[in-house]
């Protein structure tokens, strides 16, 4: 059996003792691995002294953690550890449905690892954001959320694209 936590808090380990100087947030935690992706679209990684890829890792929370992530910083390819997990930030979305916090979709994994932009911390102080594995997905992982903003307009025609014409009013443009 895969030990997750005990994963996350090596790679935790690896991020502070090899001094890594990368523009990410301060409202997660996250670590680093070297990493091989695997599985039919490299939806799955593990972690591989050997790996090509130093990934940053992060975890996956819905409600605890429940799988983790791994990011490659050059491609912004992501996969995860399990197979588990729907994005990075889901708990967000219960909160927004309850009118106490602004959502804000994020295009990249990479894009949720380093919110909030320095320049935009003020204007996004009340948002949760949220990066979905299969955007696909939309429909169901926001189900009953009043409204979201997302962060790029390329990004907004996706989501309204996936969504029925009665549902599109609902998503914003915020970047």
């Amino acid at each position: 059996m895969i030990d997750i936590e005990h994963e996350f808090m090596r790679s935790i380990r690896l991020a502070k003792a090899t001094g890594i100087d990368f523009p990410l947030s301060h409202r997660v935690q996250w670590g680093v691995a070297a990493v091989s992706f695997y599985g039919a679209d490299r939806e799955l990684y593990e972690p591989d002294p050997n790996g090509r890829t130093m990934a940053f890792i992060a975890p996956v929370v819905e409600g605890d953690l429940i799988d983790l992530c791994a990011v490659d910083p050059q491609t912004n390819h992501c996969a995860t550890r399990m197979g588990l997990g729907h994005g990075l930030g889901i708990d967000g979305i219960e909160k927004a449905r309850t009118w106490c916090c602004d959502l804000h979709l994020l295009s990249s994994a990479m894009a949720w690892l380093r919110y909030p932009l320095a320049s935009n911390v003020a204007a996004h102080a009340r948002a949760e954001p949220v990066y979905l594995f299969k955007l696909s997905e939309i429909r169901r992982a926001f189900d009953q959320v009043p409204s979201f903003t997302c962060e790029t307009i390329e990004l907004m025609e996706r989501v309204v694209a996936l969504l029925p014409p009665s549902e599109r009013a609902r998503v914003q443009f915020d970047g």
